[in-house]
């Protein structure tokens, strides 16, 4: 694994740049913030911070040699790579054949399981805020449609309203102009009547008067045809004298 990440050492120190007394600096901090006096000190102070810092060197001499061990191995790495010229890693091997169940193997087990518990809840999760969202959606859709059908019904009913009212303001003006109709045709009609009666009246007088020239003409005939026969007979005596 560390081969794989770079070369890097023990706590991520690169190969080369490891040095025990820069850890062993970042390590040890004396007490009192490097402010030491010689009359903070007693002997007790002194043995424990002798013993501490005895501790330390131990502990930084072990690190060393890890940290050489290190060394040593990523160096083996490198040449084992650059001799066999390795481009892929390595197939994991299997793992040995175990005993019973060790605490690892149950804490993994309890991951497992608490990872699908986890992923199964996220998709129960997902899935019922899609079925809320979309519920809160068509219901949104259901109050405008809701609202466009109370506006259309709505529209509708004052149509029905304009239009009863229009039928009856219609009927009304078709009275009044039928009432119009028949006074005007009443005027007519007696005015037609007026010169009709006038026209009879000019008839009736000239039939009258034409009768009455007719009669004076045939009276005047009658005495015409009456005084004729008398003047022969008076000229045809005088005639025999």
């Amino acid at each position: 694994k560390q081969a794989a990440l770079g070369g890097t050492g023990l706590f991520g120190i690169a190969n080369g740049s490891s040095s025990p007394l820069r850890l062993g600096s970042a390590l040890y901090h004396p007490p009192g913030g490097g402010q030491e006096g010689p009359e903070m000190e007693t002997d007790a102070d002194a043995a424990s911070i002798h013993t501490r810092r005895s501790r330390d060197v131990e502990a930084l001499c072990t690190l060393g040699e890890r940290i050489l061990d290190e060394d040593q191995v990523l160096k083996e790495v490198q040449e084992i790579r650059t001799m066999y010229r390795v481009e892929r890693p390595m197939p994991k091997a299997p793992e040995p054949p175990r005993g019973p169940k060790a605490h690892w193997d149950f804490l993994l087990e309890e991951m497992a399981w608490l990872a699908k518990d986890m992923e199964k809840e996220r998709r129960w999760k997902m899935k019922q805020s899609k079925r809320f969202a979309h519920i809160v959606v068509r219901g949104r859709h259901d109050v405008e449609s809701r609202q466009i059908r109370q506006e259309k019904e709505e529209e509708l009913r004052i149509r029905r309203v304009a239009s009863k009212i229009a039928k009856e303001v219609k009927g009304f003006w078709a009275k009044c102009a039928k009432l119009v109709i028949y006074k005007h045709q009443n005027k007519i009609d007696m005015k037609r009547k007026e010169v009709m009666d006038k026209h009879l009246d000019f008839l009736l007088t000239q039939t009258e008067r034409y009768s009455k020239v007719l009669a004076d003409d045939l009276s005047k005939a009658k005495e015409q045809k009456m005084i004729a026969p008398a003047g022969i007979r008076a000229i045809s005596g005088a005639a025999g004298e």
